[in-house]
């Protein structure tokens, strides 16, 4: 089993109901023994995070395929629309492998969505906008890490990093 935040070997503590100690992994190995089938669902959604984590652009489309085709095989009802949507954005999924040259992680606009629904928050919270522009400003100084300002030296942003800090205290002394 793949986990990112659990440790199946954690020690064994007592299930009354089943009237024996367990840990995580003795569940995780009784609850696939319960069907053959869901067996192999969840092989196929570890096979489909492995894909996801492990693959590179180039070869996205041939394992996407396979992937593809052993869900397909597998007929699982529950998958159907899953495979479907596989299939239907097939080229989008193989363009989420693309990496930045930049950052050189892959392309993705979780930070869009992320920052559109704190600004939809933001609206709903302020019951509306006397002043939009303002408000666009604001969001996009608050969203920019980088970005600070000083009117005089006692009134600057806190968004200074400890360097500039200190390059303006020594400035001040000499």
């Amino acid at each position: 089993m793949e986990s990112d935040k659990y440790d199946l070997n954690n020690e064994p503590k007592y299930n009354h109901v089943l009237k024996m100690k367990l840990n995580y992994n003795d569940i995780y190995k009784m609850l696939l023994e319960i069907d053959e089938e869901l067996t192999t669902a969840y092989e196929l959604k570890e096979a489909y995070r492995d894909f996801n984590k492990h693959c590179t652009y180039e070869e996205a489309e041939r394992k996407l395929d396979e992937l593809i085709d052993l869900f397909q095989k597998e007929n699982i009802k529950e998958y159907e629309e899953f495979v479907n949507i596989m299939i239907s954005w097939k080229k989008e999924i193989i363009n989420s492998f693309i990496l930045s040259e930049v950052t050189g992680q892959r392309l993705s606009n979780i930070k869009s969505e992320s920052m559109n629904e704190q600004i939809g928050l933001n609206i709903s919270i302020s019951k509306g906008l006397a002043n939009f522009l303002r408000f666009r400003k604001r969001m996009l100084y608050c969203f920019n890490d980088r970005l600070f300002y000083a009117l005089t030296s006692k009134l600057t942003s806190m968004k200074r990093s400890l360097k500039q800090k200190n390059l303006e205290e020594r400035n001040k002394k000499i």
